[in-house]
């Protein structure tokens, strides 16, 4: 892994932690279309994550792979689809 992309990586997961942080507040106010986001963000930081764990050798090396980030992005457009039709 190149040091640019791991440099986007741990970017991506100090943003992510933070929206984590701001849309659980968001939640505990009472805003519903807030309780999709997080699950986003939270999706987001655990695939970035597991992407990641393989230029410090842990983890298998398929963790690396191409089919963790598309599971993800699968995963944030269902749940915003989900919060479209019940967050209102």
């Amino acid at each position: 892994m190149s040091y640019d992309l791991l440099l986007i990586e741990g970017v991506n997961l100090v943003l992510s932690l933070f929206l984590i942080l701001v849309s659980s507040l968001a939640v505990r106010k009472g805003v519903r279309i807030f309780k999709y986001m997080l699950l986003s963000f939270f999706i987001i930081f655990v695939s970035t994550l597991i992407s990641v764990l393989p230029a410090f050798n842990i983890g298998p090396d398929w963790f690396g792979s191409m089919i963790i980030p598309e599971v993800a992005l699968l995963l944030v457009m269902i749940l915003f689809y989900l919060g479209v039709l019940k967050g209102n």
